[in-house]
């Protein structure tokens, strides 16, 4: 099941998803989404789409007025080369790398809704592009944690025990906390108006 519903000039992406337990509606910068458990039919999630009518168009509404102060903020931030800023992250990436004995396969910037980062099984290594308004420490740490990845996938204690032997003073874990203490806020969109007139880097947007 993938299509598009229409409810009062709000359209919804309505996904099958095998993760999903229950059928769950959200909104973000990005629309509205339905996911819908398998084995739910098409007729059942727009019926449970109507029961959502007041709360989708209260949310749409909130949205839109998000997506205006953050209009708003762009406006008055800095303009960035995020061509520079991208091939800083990466040669710094591969200098934390050297430093503490990892090896990862490549590094590209994404701009995922919910996660900083993440590192796949092959070592992959995907940072989010947001991360260029972090402080430069956060930034280092965000590095290191996916880095820290390509040894231990979990987040267990032999992770945090790993990572805090790279963050020097601080634990890893006042890092960590410190660092989702921001939202990740722009949207691919949004974020290129902070660029530079150059060619646009390689970034790409993740849709889950």
């Amino acid at each position: 099941m993938d299509f598009t519903a229409n409810l009062e000039g709000i359209e919804i992406r309505v996904v099958t998803s095998p993760r999903a337990k229950h059928l769950r509606l959200t909104v973000s910068q990005n629309g509205a989404r339905l996911s819908v458990p398998r084995g739910v039919s098409s007729r059942r999630a727009i019926e449970f789409l109507k029961t959502k009518r007041d709360w989708l168009r209260k949310s749409f509404a909130k949205v839109e007025k998000r997506k205006e102060n953050l209009n708003s903020r762009l406006k008055e931030m800095p303009r960035l080369d995020l061509y520079q800023q991208q091939e800083e992250i990466f040669r710094k990436a591969q200098q934390l790398a050297d430093r503490f004995g990892f090896d990862y396969s490549k590094i590209t910037f994404r701009c995922q809704k919910t996660r900083w980062g993440s590192c796949s099984s092959k070592n992959n290594i995907s940072l989010n592009i947001n991360m260029v308004l972090l402080p430069e420490y956060l930034q280092d740490y965000l590095i290191l944690h996916e880095l820290a990845h390509t040894k231990v996938k979990s987040h267990c204690k032999k992770f945090w025990h790993l990572l805090d032997d790279c963050c020097g003073q601080r634990s890893a874990k006042a890092l960590d906390k410190e660092l989702n203490s921001y939202s990740i806020l722009f949207t691919p969109e949004q974020i290129w108006q902070l660029h530079e007139d150059r060619a646009q880097p390689n970034i790409s947007q993740e849709t889950e």
